[in-house]
């Protein structure tokens, strides 16, 4: 889900309401960061969008105006956060794509109920056949290297569901840097990056180590490409698994488990 509130404890706020639903939510502060979000997600899409109705700049209405009049992004439902004393005729939300209108502070059993109503069946079976329960046994800090904005805040949402800390490079360059500057328990490494890609990244930080004659950290190759030979790239440039994008919570959990041991099962 994506979340659009200016205030970043609203959208905290709803996202723990949310997450008795087992759903996954990004939040953005503003119109134009949720259009680019919903343009750029290629990899991950987005079943709801919730939209705070009074921010500075882009009203709600005005996005939820937007999205309708572009072909790619109007099938994407749409709820209203608004305050008291908001009114707008039903022909007006229905013209925008507005599903549902909720009268801020939303307390949590009307939201979940709000959310399950709108969306129909497919949050309970989701719900049904994965529940996401709070992580008991993941700690540490996980180091992103992906250039796609949507993914990596697909990403940090999922790391901080699991109860990880996380820091985002936008390409490999970078995140050699970060991981030699930085402390961290393994990397999350997309492999198609502009400039430094994943393979090279993580064929120089093999090499770093070797010079430092250090431990070696876990990397965890992300790609969307599942073509024959991908895994064995990933292997040749030091990668120690793999992740097919677009991936779940509970596969990124698992492959997490797998490379930090003290790490429970978290979903």
């Amino acid at each position: 889900m994506l979340i659009v509130d200016d205030n970043r404890t609203n959208i905290e706020i709803c996202t723990e309401q949310l997450r008795g639903l087992g759903t996954l939510c990004v939040g953005v502060q503003d119109g134009s960061a949720a259009l680019h979000a919903l343009r750029a997600a290629v990899d991950q899409r987005f079943d709801l969008i919730i939209l705070d109705m009074n921010m500075p700049a882009m009203n709600g209405l005005e996005v939820a105006r937007l999205i309708q009049a572009d072909p790619a992004l109007c099938g994407t439902p749409r709820i209203m956060l608004s305050s008291v004393g908001d009114s707008w005729p039903s022909a007006t939300l229905a013209a925008v794509g507005i599903a549902r209108v909720i009268t801020k502070p939303a307390r949590q059993a009307e939201l979940q109920a709000c959310v399950t109503e709108v969306l129909g069946e497919r949050v309970s079976a989701a719900c049904n056949a994965c529940p996401l329960r709070t992580p008991t046994g993941f700690s540490g800090k996980i180091l992103v290297a992906e250039d796609n904005e949507v993914n990596q805040l697909v990403a940090r949402a999922m790391l901080r569901s699991l109860g990880l800390d996380c820091d985002v490079c936008p390409d490999g360059e970078s995140a050699v840097h970060a991981w030699s500057e930085g402390s961290y328990d393994a990397i999350l490494m997309d492999c198609q990056m502009p400039n430094v890609d994943g393979f090279e990244a993580a064929g120089r930080i093999r090499a770093l180590e070797s010079e430092r004659g250090g431990g070696r950290i876990p990397i965890i190759a992300l790609t969307a490409n599942v073509v024959g030979g991908v895994r064995e790239a990933c292997a040749a440039a030091g990668m120690d698994d793999y992740l097919s994008k677009p991936y779940t919570e509970h596969a990124l959990a698992e492959a997490l488990r797998r490379w930090l041991p003290s790490c429970e099962t978290a979903c």
